[in-house]
């Protein structure tokens, strides 16, 4: 299964805090812990300086060389001591308005604040028509760039910058959640520094980090500094509370030395003390061994920020990353959209011109067809018209070709004389003329033919006649025609019954019997 490795640190002057934890998709897990203490001078321990950072990325090298990582991603957590941190009032504003008008009041707030500053806030409400008010959390730019060079002399990818009281908050409340009741102080021990956050209703409302005379698990002195701290804070959340009240305290880690030091608290204070303890939480499983139980709450806040790199959820507060206002709706969808009809009308106009073309070159194709078998039509329709025109131009002459046969059959000798082979007709625009060849016995035979078929407007014409060199039944072979004259045709005269002569002699023949 793939696998993600990732470093946590905190940003201390004092004390390097270190977590390595593996994440995948079934979850995460811390592989190994580790808490030095750094030789800062007491002048630079509340100034990111040069050393400051050397020393860091010096110990962070340290650490992880024998590691064989690869580069990895890192979540760092800053004190609330380097930070500066104010309550603002706002006018009622959905969410998306708050970033412009965080910056805008806080830039009359802060005192220091500058353009360049990386500010973020947390929202303590989320009620748009009312006032709103959020926690504002500007970080030197100084500081951002000294986290920033640690990052890349140790060959790391930064990928959050949040708030070490914030990030032990927010675990706090997904684990355990809020009281109805009241509110809820979380207090986390680091030596002689001690984070105080008042947390109502799933939120945080108040963070403070003070410094004490030493740490309250070994000095009796620095437990009485923590129980007027925590007085202190809880008198500065009771105006923030109203009607409420703070009704537990809450100590991050185990041990004995926390275990005596909520019992000498819940008898000073009157209040209700626990132990927060994540001894049994299953990332810390095989990695809890190698810490003390009272040191174990050190590490809450890196644990917190680590969940949610993991589970990637929002942190309360990401200097990195720092709440904005939300970009525009982008017009890309609609423009995409627009874009999409665009191209399915061209490509529904291309396609239908495509197929357009197709059924036209069909339809050019089949009449092209059609006019190669009408034109075949029409030449065969003008050959049968040109063989009709002549008939009828041969059947409208003046000869009639079958009494023609009719005579000729009828005029020759019989066919032991004579008999024809061929009979070829051709008709003239003047006569006509019928060829024959033919067989004869004898000439006699050839001459009474010619003579039998002698008549008015015909006239036969003897051609040739030879006699054969082997005969047997004829003698002789011979080639003769008849010409046919076209007869001349007379106007019609007009009758006699009808010209004035004809009434004239008429009248005539008449006048004497009328005498």
């Amino acid at each position: 299964m793939a696998f993600r490795r990732v470093v946590a640190f905190e940003w201390n002057p004092e004390q390097l805090r270190v977590v390595l934890a593996r994440t995948s998709r079934r979850g995460w897990h811390v592989e190994r812990i580790w808490s030095f203490n750094l030789p800062t001078p007491v002048e630079e321990r509340d100034l990111p300086e040069t050393p400051l950072s050397s020393a860091l990325a010096d110990r962070i090298g340290e650490l992880l060389s024998g590691l064989s990582l690869p580069r990895c991603e890192a979540v760092v957590l800053v004190s609330r001591a380097h930070v500066e941190l104010r309550q603002l009032t706002l006018p009622p504003a959905p969410d998306e308005e708050l970033p412009d008008m965080v910056r805008f009041q806080a830039s009359r707030e802060f005192t220091s604040l500058e353009e360049n500053w990386p500010l973020d806030f947390y929202p303590l409400d989320s009620d748009p028509s009312q006032q709103r008010s959020v926690l504002a959390v500007a970080l030197p730019p100084r500081l951002l760039e000294r986290i920033q060079e640690v990052c890349n002399r140790c060959h790391l990818r930064l990928a959050c910058i949040g708030i070490r009281p914030f990030a032990a908050g927010s675990m706090f409340l997904r684990q355990k959640g809020a009281i109805s009741a009241g509110a809820q102080l979380l207090v986390g021990i680091f030596s002689d520094e001690v984070d105080l956050t008042v947390l109502l209703d799933n939120r945080i409302l108040l963070s403070r980090c003070t410094r004490l005379h030493g740490d309250p698990l070994e000095d009796n002195q620095a437990v009485e500094d923590l129980l007027g701290q925590i007085r202190r804070t809880i008198a500065a959340a009771q105006g923030l509370l109203g009607a409420r009240r703070v009704e537990t305290v809450v100590l991050c880690g185990a041990g004995p030395k926390l275990s005596a030091l909520a019992d000498r608290l819940r008898q000073d204070l009157r209040q209700e003390i626990n132990l927060w303890d994540l001894t049994p939480w299953p990332p810390l499983a095989g990695a809890v061994q190698t810490i003390e139980p009272e040191q174990l709450g050190q590490f809450f806040p890196l644990f917190g920020a680590l969940e949610e790199y993991a589970g990637k959820l929002p942190p309360a507060v990401d200097f990195l990353h720092p709440r904005k206002r939300p970009a525009p709706p982008s017009r890309r969808p609609q423009i995409l959209a627009a874009v999409s009809i665009v191209a399915l009308v061209l490509g529904g106009v291309i396609i239908w011109g495509y197929w357009h073309d197709l059924t036209l070159r069909e339809e050019i194709r089949q009449l092209q067809d059609r006019l190669k078998t009408l034109e075949a039509r029409d030449r065969q329709t003008a050959s049968l018209e040109g063989i009709v025109s002549e008939l009828a131009r041969w059947e409208g002459e003046s000869v009639n070709w079958l009494e023609e046969l009719h005579r000729l059959a009828t005029n020759l000798p019989p066919a032991q004389e004579l008999m024809l082979r061929q009979i070829r007709c051709t008709l003239g625009s003047e006569a006509s003329q019928i060829e024959f060849d033919g067989l004869a016995r004898s000439l006699e035979a050839i001459r009474q033919a010619e003579l039998n078929l002698q008549g008015e407007n015909r006239s036969v014409m003897g051609k040739s006649k030879s006699e054969l060199p082997n005969p047997q039944q004829y003698r002789y072979e011979f080639r003769s025609g008849i010409r046919i004259e076209r007869p001349v045709e007379k106007s019609p005269q007009p009758s006699a019954a009808r010209t004035p002569a004809a009434r004239g002699s008429r009248a005539m023949m008449r006048t004497p019997g009328a005498q």
